[in-house]
């Protein structure tokens, strides 16, 4: 679980931050992640795994890739 003063934070920067959870698994659905300047696209969706996710310690998914990056 993610405190509320964290969580209202967030929500601040990147909108209505939710605290999902499946499978055992905690996430947070940030619905504006802004990516740093340069990036293509500038903002995105994101859920960010607050546990073990598939070998990694946390595990952060965008709703779409973003250009000139890697997979990781």
């Amino acid at each position: 679980m993610v405190a509320a003063d964290q969580l209202h934070e967030l929500t601040d920067l990147c909108g209505e931050v939710r605290e999902p959870s499946e499978g055992g698994r905690v996430y947070l659905h940030v619905p504006r992640l802004k990516l740093p300047s340069g990036c293509v696209p500038a903002e995105v969706e994101a859920l960010l795994c607050l546990q073990e996710h598939s070998g990694y310690p946390t595990r952060l998914f965008l709703s779409q890739p973003v250009s000139g990056r890697g997979a990781n």
